[in-house]
């Protein structure tokens, strides 16, 4: 393992910018009054009630969504569902309204309705409402919920009067005690029956009639095959052994049968003259072992499985005897080893309707508290996933039969380039047939503005040097690139690839623990080596990078003789070029250069790093000349046309953010067992967020295009950039401050630097040397704002229109063509070129 994590980072670029945020532009968004003419608004695209056209299903082949009376529906999902819980009832509803407008059709509840009184049967009453609340105020935007209700680690202190053995009057966690434990087991049977079954005072329905509850989740990030299982209390490992014990008896008829099957084996802890039988702790499981001790913890593997899933039963079959109709998930947790024990893990949750599983792309970050927040002195590695394919969150091995979905995933800060992960996921996703993806997790109902300071833990610190929230996704950097990826998903743009690894595991293959044909997580740096299997014990078959291939199918309690790999995998995984060709040809991804393409009829795009100098790369419509050291760039179609006939074209860029005054150097540390190089932080900042400025030129093959638009972040029209239109191509450079650019085929005003714009209201003198007036025409009072823009689409000079007929302007801008803007309530009416004179 040293010589791994050693060579992993070694052979990763460590990148030291000199496009610098802090010397970029502004992303301070007003709030958005939601009002008519935003040039992008995916809120159409969700129904317009959640539930109108009844419960979310499965499909035939039990693999995807659809709804009870319309079609197939994929979910481009969010967490942050609790955060209504603080929110007043406006707040709460500019929330969705913020959500459905970027794309979002799936948020998530992750809650704590377990008891916060002496009577353990009763659910936290407050916690209920709040779940209502949320369910009613995204429904009517068209989002559905998934109510996620139970975490032990929010379990913060268990009354004596719950009676359940060592955890009673206590502050410790209560990991794996809904497992075994059946008071416990009734008492959380009693929350959830609260929660489904009373009257939603929002709705005037309960939640189990309300189809616009799309998902149940049991339980969050806890189970069986967790290293959390060796440190149970003492009370609940006699119950844990005592339930084993029968379950040998039922096995084996008795005791000495289950001897005689280990050859004898014993352990000290076995006590089976108390109905007791000793247990491996979970490390054992996860080495080789043979013969007796082989033998004997497979049938612990065995046991536990028994146990997991038919406590998920127990509560599947709870939930529909109270009347819910929704589909079901029994959690989504991760095992201490992949290789070994998550098939165990995984087949139990086959229980469920749903399967699903958390999990993120970390930055290498540590310090003090580096669980959920960032401070001053705190270092990271930093490295982009481009440069390591084999973490991609996505990476998933789904069951046949059964939707998939990560319920919480991100890139949590401390990380520069967050922006590829909307982009890979949304590609990558749509690739091998992922069903629900959900961001975590905004903690504002917005862009958070400067009064409302959710990103900082404390506020009496010094500015630039307070501890910020390590998992926030209200950021430019996480809900920016939302728009053109949750439309290329949710239209399902990609093409879907077909199954390129699937295999049937025997029940004696997952009690036995045998590495499968591929994992979740393998010790393989795709930088180094060409895959074989390094004299590595838990080292799979098939590379752990086929998952960007295609899809990647297993099947439990099957025959191992089916399990079939594609021949295609030997060209698709090319590992002396370091490429990744998905089997569709839709994408492909350079992990030499840290670069990734999307090349699919109505969405293309990049994203990755690039020389200072500029690349262009070649896509089947759209030529990209990038000059930005990172990017990511989309254009799709908002029509679902081709990219080549569309009639209007969101490109999207996306750069690096950081907080203004955001600070960091160069710093050797302290990973695991060596040093590594990374950076350490000096300074947090405070907004607004800085962006690394955009430095694109764009060529589209399109003959119907004749336009484009530098939209706001909200969506609304800054004013029109110029294009050139020849030979059926549309060309633009890209406004430094790009983020959303709309391509339309109105008649472009700004085709060039020597075009005058007609209009009827007029600017006097025209040339000027900046002090000059604006003269409205009759009625002009509509206007309420007056903006002017450089030709790069940075806003320098801004007035409030006072309802007169003329307008002094002393703007003090430098010589040089600029864009004047009428506006009125955030959206550009009239628009006409000034020049400034020295």
């Amino acid at each position: 393992m040293t010589k791994y994590i050693l060579t992993i980072l070694c052979c990763i670029p460590l990148v030291v910018y000199a496009q610098d945020p802090q010397d970029g532009w502004d992303f301070d968004p007003e709030p958005d009054d939601y009002v008519a003419g935003a040039r992008l608004d995916l809120s159409s695209l969700n129904e317009e009630i959640a539930g109108e056209n009844g419960f979310v299903q499965l499909t035939a082949d039990g693999e995807s969504f659809k709804t009870e009376n319309g079609g197939e529906i994929k979910f481009w999902a969010t967490g942050g569902g609790n955060i209504v819980r603080d929110l007043s009832d406006e707040e709460a509803q500019y929330f969705a309204k913020f959500l459905a407008k970027r794309g979002v059709n799936m948020i998530r509840f992750h809650g704590e309705i377990h008891s916060v009184t002496n009577d353990i049967n009763q659910a936290n009453r407050e916690e209920v409402d709040a779940i209502w609340q949320m369910v009613a105020v995204m429904k009517e935007e068209g989002i559905y919920s998934t109510i996620s209700p139970y975490w032990p680690n929010f379990i913060d202190q268990i009354p004596a009067a719950w009676d359940v053995g060592d955890y009673s009057g206590t502050d410790i966690k209560p990991w794996a005690l809904l497992f075994f434990n059946d008071r416990f087991q009734e008492a959380y049977k009693n929350w959830l029956t609260y929660l489904y079954t009373e009257t939603n005072p929002y709705t005037g329905i309960a939640l189990k009639d309300d189809p616009a509850v799309g998902l149940i989740q049991m339980q969050n990030e806890d189970g069986v095959f967790f290293w959390t299982i060796q440190n149970v209390q003492p009370s609940l490992l006699a119950t844990m052994e005592s339930q084993y014990h029968d379950w040998l008896v039922a096995k084996y008829g008795t005791i000495d049968g289950a001897y005689t099957a280990w050859d004898g084996l014993t352990l000290e802890t076995d006590q089976p003259e108390a109905n007791r039988m000793g247990l491996y702790i979970i490390w054992e499981a996860t080495q080789s072992q043979s013969g007796e001790k082989d033998q004997r913890l497979s049938d612990q593997i065995a046991f536990y499985m028994d146990a997991q899933s038919g406590f998920y039963q127990e509560v599947y079959d709870h939930l529909r005897a109270i009347g819910c109709k929704q589909l079901i998930n029994t959690t989504n947790w991760k095992t201490a080893n992949a290789a070994r024990l998550l098939d165990a893990e995984r087949q139990t949750n086959t229980v469920g309707d749903v399967l699903a599983v958390n999990r993120y792309y970390g930055a290498g970050h540590v310090g003090e508290n580096n669980g959920w927040r960032i401070d001053p002195g705190h270092k990271y590695v930093g490295t982009s996933v481009l440069y390591q394919p084999n973490k991609l969150p996505v990476n998933v091995k789904q069951v046949s039969g059964k939707p998939f979905m990560m319920t919480e995933s991100s890139w949590p800060h401390p990380n520069k380039y967050v922006s590829e992960s909307i982009f890979l996921t949304a590609a990558y996703s749509s690739l091998t047939g992922f069903d629900a993806y959900y961001w975590f997790s905004p903690r504002s109902p917005g862009y958070p503005v400067e009064d409302q300071d959710v990103l900082h833990i404390f506020a009496n610190n010094p500015k630039f040097e307070q501890p910020i929230y390590k998992f926030n996704s209200a950021t430019p950097a996480h809900t920016g690139p939302f728009p053109a990826n949750a439309l290329l998903y949710r239209k399902g743009y990609v093409q879907p690839a077909p199954t390129v690894v699937y295999e049937e595991r025997s029940a004696e293959q997952v009690h036995q623990r045998e590495i499968p044909l591929i994992t979740e997580e393998g010790g393989f740096d795709p930088n180094r080596d060409s895959y074989d299997t390094q004299g590595d014990a838990t080292a799979t078959e098939v590379a752990p990078v086929a998952y960007l291939a295609g899809a990647v199918r297993v099947k439990y309690n099957g025959d191992p003789s089916n399990s079939v790999v594609s021949p295609q995998l030997g060209e698709l995984l090319n590992f002396s070029e370091k490429k990744i060709t998905s089997v569709t040809g839709q994408l492909e991804w350079n992990y030499e250069r840290g670069q990734c393409t999307l090349n699919a009829p109505s969405a293309q795009g990049v994203s990755g790093f690039f020389s200072e100098a500029g690349e262009t790369i070649e896509l089947g419509d759209v030529s990209l000349t990038l000059k930005n050291e990172y990017v990511t760039l989309v254009t799709v179609a908002m029509d679902e046309q081709p990219l080549s006939t569309s009639e209007e074209v969101l490109v999207q860029a996306n750069t690096r953010y950081e907080l203004t005054g955001y600070r960091e150097k160069p710093a050797s540390f302290e990973l695991g067992d060596e040093t590594v190089e990374g950076f350490e932080v000096e300074r947090t900042g405070e907004l607004p967020w800085k962006a690394a400025n955009t430095e694109v030129g764009l060529t589209i093959r399109n003959d119907r295009l004749k336009s484009a638009y530098l939209l706001d972040a909200n969506g609304y029209e800054i004013g029109q950039v110029a294009v050139e239109v020849d030979n059926g191509s549309l060309s633009l450079t890209l406004p430094k401050n790009a983020m959303y650019v709309m391509l339309t085929t109105d008649v472009s005003t700004v085709t060039s630097l020597n075009d005058e714009i007609e209009n009827t209201w007029t600017v006097f003198p025209n040339p000027s040397t900046g002090q000059f007036t604006v003269r409205l025409p009759e009625g002009a009072y509509q206007f309420d704002e007056v903006q002017i823009h450089n030709l790069m689409g940075k806003e320098v000079y801004q007035a409030k229109h006072q309802q007169s007929a003329e307008l002094m302007v002393n703007s003090n801008l430098s010589p040089g063509v600029y864009v004047l803007n009428l506006r009125q309530r955030n959206v550009v009416v009239e628009s006409k070129k000034l020049v400034i004179r020295p």
